[in-house]
């Protein structure tokens, strides 16, 4: 995991994105989910604090642009199994700052559990934002 986020950081300088002074380059930009604002938990990710509905809004706070989203099971912690990282979800949007967490390419839903994120910008670099899915939470009713 270590070396995978060493290789996001490169890429994230590389790619001539401005980091903001003081933001974590994990967090470049804010990600809210279900109405909640992720917090930065980590050098590894940011995190929502309660659970959310798998239909959940996701809103990057910035103008519209191409939204690209992977979904990657993992636990509480934010650790990905190795065998998971080949299942993401995959949403993306163009010129938008907002979509559902049911707006993945395959169609599918995702099921209760936790998640780690990454919510990718072209002009800003990656959010990474863990978070949990739970079908029976408040926002659902």
């Amino acid at each position: 995991m270590k070396a995978f986020m060493c290789g996001l950081g490169l890429l994230i300088f590389s790619s001539g994105v401005s980091q903001e002074e003081g933001r974590s380059p994990t967090y470049p930009f804010d990600v809210s989910l279900g109405g909640q604002l992720a917090v930065v938990e980590n050098d590894l990710f940011a995190r929502i604090s309660d659970p959310v509905s798998p239909a959940a809004e996701l809103v990057a706070g910035v103008d519209p642009d191409t939204i690209f989203v992977n979904i990657f099971p993992c636990d509480d912690e934010g650790n990905l199994a190795q065998e998971d990282q080949a299942n993401a979800k995959v949403i993306m949007v163009p010129n938008v700052n907002r979509v559902t967490l049911d707006q993945t390419m395959d169609k599918s839903v995702l099921k209760d559990g936790w998640y780690l994120m990454n919510v990718v910008l072209r002009s800003l670099g990656t959010s990474r934002v863990v978070f949990q899915v739970v079908t029976t939470s408040k926002e659902t009713g």
